[in-house]
């Protein structure tokens, strides 16, 4: 697919888009897991993402639709924003062009 097409650009920010939900969801599946197995393991969860991962390793079986989802949503985004790359999409922050 040629990057300069205008369809190109919409397959860049559906995968953006869809992978942030997904993302996000997975990430929601992943507090409301630790906070079931422990209410210390999901405060450590919201304050450290380390944390989080740690009881994605300790606590495979339960977290591993939750973390699955989380790195869905992460390809997604990744790819999205190559995708974005490819067609020339300025990634610099908008204070440059304030007046």
């Amino acid at each position: 697919m040629d990057p300069h097409n205008p369809m190109f650009g919409l397959l860049a920010m559906a995968a953006l888009l869809i992978g942030l939900v997904l993302w996000i969801i997975g990430l929601g599946m992943l507090f409301v897991q630790s906070f079931r197995a422990g209410f210390w393991w999901g405060v450590g969860s919201l304050v450290l993402m380390p944390v989080l991962y740690i009881f994605v390793g300790m606590y495979w079986k339960r977290a591993r639709m939750g973390f699955l989802l989380h790195l869905l949503g992460l390809g997604l985004m990744i790819a999205g924003g190559y995708m974005a790359w490819l067609m020339g999409v300025d990634f610099t922050p908008l204070e440059r062009y304030t007046i």
